[in-house]
Formats: structure tokens, C-alpha cells, sequence
């Protein structure tokens, strides 16, 4: 297991984080406590959960999640685990404290407390807004619609102040956004620079594959103020494991138990989306879950990030599955965000371990047994194949050293007009 430590804080986290808001509803409090079990012994010290888990929400059930993990947390020093949870936004869970889920000061202490007692610790590592107190489109809603303003409500001042007070009183040590958008984050980064208090840290956002709404102007934002991307629904709620293929419907899944909940991952276009990545993914040597993850992983223009994997499934080893894909012996990621700050994450590509892994300018060095197999594909007559493997700032170093050692037709020079006009 990898780990990175989130700017803007001294939280060393694991690169994958625990999701839980299956627990309580698809999982029962012994599945939970193993899931966590095997979560810890592979490395992950991230855990996140929520005021409202488990999903589909209900009066019924919700706060399960919390105490299930409160249970575990109670029987174990906490030693370096991270933990971080959410309060609810406004509307939507009327059960939640009697309906009181206006962002106001006092909701955020209340909320705090509550999660504090339930999770039996005395400091949340990471408290987040689960959604927006304003209208904003979101979960898979996509146009702003100004009809849905709604008039009053605590602003964002009052919720930066909220936070603030929090850290101040020692119960939260940092503070997140999640299902934010990009001017959102500008405005709590706005608003807590005029007060002289903490800004938010990570935004928790839905990233997969077929959800890529932070690739464009949120991805500026999170970059310019060091940020830290949580991708929650890296495989798009099982979509992307592929056991939903030709209209499968697996017992006890979350789609067949639950089938209002992920409409946003259930368009028209995803399924031969998906089609499309599993034949990627059979050609590289990998399973569609492996590509899923590991492009979802694979965002190191952004500060630090973290992949959030729920384990809804009952099996053991459904639950293990997941986890074990991001440790796949000989799987490597390679990304044009290691060298190359204007290429959009969308060019990421993900090979196994015959393909060379983050070959860039400054790392050409350092890579002699990758830039070997980058020859290899072009002596093998698959120029295009090595291409893709590179992002445009990369090319130019790379080839003018595959054209050293003859392994292309073109001289450098022709290489490099070929490659700054696109023709490459």
C-alpha cells in the first residue's frame, strides 16, 4: 500500500480509502467488522463514512454506519487510522435531526457531537458537508437550474465559521467538501482567507471512467489551491466490475436489491461505454475492474488523492476483490500528469507491467527497462500503441531517444514536427 499526505494538513493517508455506506442495509455489523479487518491487514489507514449511511437512507436505519464502525473503533487503539465522515446537507432526510439540516454553526456542532459519539472517539480526523447547502446540480444532474433557488439559508460564511469552530474546540482536525462544485470550492476558499480560518482540504467527488465531471474546470481549481481529490464510485456502483453486462441482474447486489438508487450510472450511453473498456481491458492483460481502478487512481497532476471502494457485496471474496485489484502483481499506471501539467486526465493510460510506466522528460533515466518495452512496440511495427502511452510533452525527449538507437524510420527531427502538429 501506498500513502500520501493530504496538503494543507499532516494526515498521511493510504492512496485507498474505505467506504462504508453499504454498512447497515446490504451489510451486516460482523460483514462490516471483516471488511475493516482485511482493509487494515492489506494497509489502508483511510476510513470514510456518514451521518446518513447506510444508502437507500431511511428513518430506520440511519446512523447503523457510524455505530457499526464506532463498535470496531471501540475494541482497538486508533493508532494511525484516518477517519472522516459527513454531515448532511439541507432537504432530502427529513429524519435527520427532526429535519434540522440547514448548515447553520449550531447544526455543525450538533452534528459533530453526535458523529463523536457514535464513532466512540473524541477527534473526526476529516468532517465533510455531504452536499451543498445551495442548489447546485448533483448527484448525476449535470444543468444548473436557477427555478430551484431557494431563498434564506445559512451562507457559506456561516458554514466556514462552523468548521472554524469546530477545529478551534479540537473535534475536527480538518474540514471537506463533497459533491461541490467549482465555484463553490473558490467561494469556501474566498470567504475562509477574508476570516483568517481554515479552508476546506479534499473535495469527495463521484470520478470513474463514465463519470468525468472533474476533468475539466474543477480539476484548475483543485490544482491552483492544492486540493485533494477523494474519488468516491471509482467503479460507477459496480458498473464498472462488469457484473452488470447484458442486462445482468446478480442476487443481492445493489441495483437489484435497490434499483432506484444510481440512475446516473445507468444512462443510455454507459453500458457500451463499458462494453468499449472491457475490450480494453481484455487487451492489456487486465480485468475491467483493474482499468476502472486504476484509472480513477491515476490523477497525479492533482495533489494527493484517495480512492474511495465501497463493499456492498456479501461475499468475502467479493469484498476482497476490489481492494486486491489496485495490488495486481505487475500492474503499473502510467500517467500524463507525472510530467505534464496541461494534458487532461483523460489521456491517462494504464498498462501491465510489460509497458513502460510513467515515461516522461525528467524521468528517461530512470526508466531503462521501460523505455526498452516502449521500443519494443515500435520496432513490432505498433508506433500508435507506444504513442498513446506518452502525452504530447513527453514525446518529443522519448522519441528523439528511441531515434537514437534506430528504432523508429523518422529522424528526430521529423518526429517532432509530426508530434507538434498532432500528425504523430
Amino acid at each position: 500500500m501506498k500513502y500520501r499526505t493530504l496538503p494543507g494538513t499532516s494526515l498521511t493517508v493510504s492512496e485507498v480509502c474505505l467506504g462504508t455506506m453499504t454498512w447497515g442495509e446490504q451489510n451486516s455489523a460482523p460483514e462490516a467488522h471483516a471488511q475493516l479487518d482485511y482493509a487494515v491487514a492489506q494497509g489502508i489507514n483511510f476510513i470514510d463514512t456518514a451521518e446518513m449511511y447506510p444508502v437507500p437512507p431511511n428513518g430506520t436505519t440511519q446512523g447503523r454506519t457510524e455505530t457499526y464502525l464506532g463498535q470496531w473503533l471501540g475494541k482497538r487503539p486508533r493508532g494511525n487510522l484516518v477517519i472522516a465522515t459527513k454531515v448532511a446537507g439541507p432537504g432530502r432526510r427529513e429524519w435527520i435531526r427532526g429535519g434540522r439540516t440547514d448548515l447553520t454553526r449550531d447544526v455543525i456542532a450538533e452534528a459533530v457531537d453526535t458523529s463523536l459519539a457514535r464513532l466512540k472517539i473524541d477527534h473526526i480526523d476529516l468532517f465533510q458537508i455531504h452536499w451543498p447547502q445551495r442548489n447546485v446540480p448533483m448527484f448525476g444532474a449535470t444543468e444548473f437550474d436557477p427555478a430551484k433557488e431557494r431563498a434564506g439559508g445559512p451562507s457559506i460564511r456561516e458554514q466556514v465559521e462552523g468548521m472554524a469552530a469546530m477545529i478551534e474546540a479540537g473535534k475536527i482536525g480538518h474540514y471537506g467538501l463533497s459533491n461541490e462544485t467549482a465555484w463553490g470550492v473558490c467561494e469556501f476558499h474566498r470567504v475562509a482567507k477574508e476570516l483568517g480560518v481554515p479552508g476546506p482540504v479534499t473535495i469527495q467527488n463521484s470520478y470513474s471512467l463514465v463519470s468525468r465531471g472533474v476533468d475539466n474546470d474543477l480539476a484548475e481549481v483543485l490544482f491552483r489551491e492544492r486540493m485533494s481529490l477523494l474519488a468516491y464510485s471509482p467503479l460507477a456502483g459496480g458498473m464498472l466490475s462488469g457484473k452488470y453486462r447484458g442486462g445482468a441482474q446478480p442476487h443481492a447486489s445493489r441495483f437489484t436489491l435497490f434499483d432506484g438508487l444510481g440512475a446516473r450510472f445507468r444512462k443510455p450511453n454507459v453500458a457500451p461505454a463499458i462494453d468499449a473498456y472491457a475490450d480494453v481491458a481484455k487487451a492489456f492483460g487486465l480485468t475491467l475492474t483493474q482499468l476502472a481502478l486504476g484509472f480513477g487512481g491515476d490523477l497525479e497532476s492533482l495533489p494527493p488523492a484517495a480512492l474511495r471502494l465501497d463493499g456492498g457485496t456479501r461475499s468475502r471474496a467479493g469484498r476482497r476483490r476490489h481492494i486486491d485489484a489496485l495490488s495486481k502483481k505487475g500492474m503499473v499506471f502510467n500517467s500524463a500528469y507525472s510530467t505534464c501539467p496541461v494534458c487532461s486526465p483523460s489521456r491517462a493510460s494504464i498498462m501491465t507491467g510489460k509497458y513502460p510506466a510513467r515515461v516522461g522528460v525528467t524521468d528517461v533515466p530512470s526508466y531503462p527497462t521501460e523505455l526498452a518495452s516502449l521500443e519494443a512496440l515500435f520496432r513490432q511495427a505498433q508506433p500508435g500503441d507506444a504513442l498513446g502511452l506518452m502525452c504530447h510533452a513527453e514525446r518529443e525527449e522519448v522519441l528523439e531517444w528511441l531515434a537514437g538507437r534506430g528504432a523508429v524510420p523518422d529522424s528526430a527531427a521529423t518526429l517532432r514536427e509530426k508530434v507538434r502538429h498532432g500528425r504523430g
